[in-house]
């Protein structure tokens, strides 16, 4: 498994080298001295990177085998759209003691046990010292942070998406900033269609592993909690892998988050690559972004009662605290008492709410009327605007349930 992994990572970087060495004629950026400097530039970075990583997986077998013992028991995954209310959502939840999740730092950097130990060693050392290297990476992660906090709240000890564990073997599709001509990211972005079985598992199995490190070093008696917006069409895939796993889907209505999540793009590659053919990565966001609705709608209805639920932006904006407790009443998990009382002082407005003005969509080249041609039938299956969480086996049927399901099997 391990040799075909790195086949499949050294494949994917050949192809990242060969768009940045010879973009291909109809791709979404110019080339031109400033691409080749950012190849220049990314492409080592991206090397260094890899090899830290696989160093540190490596010793992992050799010092820490132990995780592979691991259980990962009825894991709770927060799924969706992206810019449909996720990460407040992983926030919120990631208060709760029951629950363990990874933070950025983890994610990108303490992947293996390896190097997380190391830094929490390094971590200790410093708060001895009195902080300085905690004082120094603030002030850069600042920096760094420096207008992002409104697209997305950014911190290194913050909850975070646990899909970036994939960076280390290329199958992240955040790459796709810094490589937008790159195809296999476009693949392993409609994973469960365009990626082989066998690629898809291979996939599956080195995630389930960096959960299982995870749950290692924080100890495997707390249920682990994921957030993964970018896991919308690999959602069979993932509950193929974890088929006792608890789903709680965000979902906002297409008006917000298509234009929202175009639009988040955009800063980020305009500062990589300035110029770039927008209308070519829009139309293939908004292609996508059909795919992912569509996706959810489909797979999670077929989960057991009890295992999924769908949470509507909407409700999550207007209520988060009888929201939360109703996702877990659905898929029947423990409410901690300090966790009620942490979840009563939220206030309203949690996540995002209104749909974007006409002047927005038009910002990113959209009008409603094309956004509600598109997404019509997706509408029709889900109301966006519904007031309080709908368990995934009745979408379709959304009328209010009688009541909440027992514990699921």
């Amino acid at each position: 498994m391990t040799t075909r992994l790195l086949r499949d990572t050294l494949r994917r970087f050949g192809e990242l080298i060969a768009v940045t060495v010879r973009p291909p004629r109809d791709g979404y950026r110019q080339p031109g001295p400033g691409h080749y400097l950012l190849g220049l530039a990314l492409l080592p970075l991206l090397t260094l990177f890899l090899a830290y990583h696989w160093l540190g997986l490596l010793l992992d077998e050799l010092l820490f085998r132990g995780y592979r013992r691991v259980s990962i028991d009825q894991p709770v995954f927060i799924l969706g759209v992206p810019r449909s209310g996720t990460t407040a959502l992983h926030h919120t939840l990631a208060r709760d003691p029951q629950f363990t999740t990874m933070r950025t730092w983890e994610c990108l950097f303490g992947l293996s046990v390896t190097w997380r130990l190391c830094g929490r060693a390094i971590a200790r050392f410093d708060r001895w010292l009195g902080r300085p290297l905690g004082w120094i990476l603030q002030r850069v992660e600042r920096r760094l942070a420096r207008g992002l906090q409104s697209v997305h709240p950014t911190g290194l000890d913050l909850p975070e998406e646990d899909y970036w564990t994939l960076l280390p073997v290329l199958g992240c599709f955040g790459l796709v900033a810094a490589f937008p001509d790159a195809r296999s990211l476009w693949r392993i972005a409609r994973f469960d269609h365009a990626l082989p079985p066998a690629e898809r598992e291979r996939l599956m199995a080195f995630y389930r592993s960096c959960l299982q490190r995870h749950l290692y070093v924080h100890g495997d008696d707390r249920r682990l909690l994921t957030k993964n917006a970018a896991f919308a069409q690999a959602a069979a895939s993932l509950l193929r892998a974890f088929p006792d796993a608890r789903v709680i889907c965000c979902l906002r209505d297409p008006a917000g988050a298509v234009p929202s999540q175009v639009s988040a793009l955009d800063p980020a590659l305009r500062a990589l690559h300035g110029s770039y053919r927008r209308t070519g990565i829009r139309d293939r966001m908004l292609a996508l972004l059909a795919d992912h609705y569509r996706d959810l709608l489909d797979v999670l209805p077929e989960r057991a009662p009890g295992r999924a639920v769908f949470l509507p932006a909407a409700a999550l904006h207007r209520a988060p605290a009888a929201s939360v407790a109703e996702c877990y009443r659905w898929l029947a998990l423990p409410l901690d008492p300090e966790f009620v009382a942490a979840l009563q002082r939220i206030p309203p407005g949690t996540g995002p709410s209104a749909p974007a003005t006409e002047r927005r969509l038009r910002a990113v080249g959209l009008s409603a009327a094309a956004l509600d041609e598109r997404f019509a039938a997706i509408r029709a299956r889900f109301d966006f605007a519904a007031r309080a969480p709908t368990p995934a086996w009745a979408v379709g049927d959304l009328r209010p349930p009688a009541s909440p399901l027992a514990p699921a099997a």
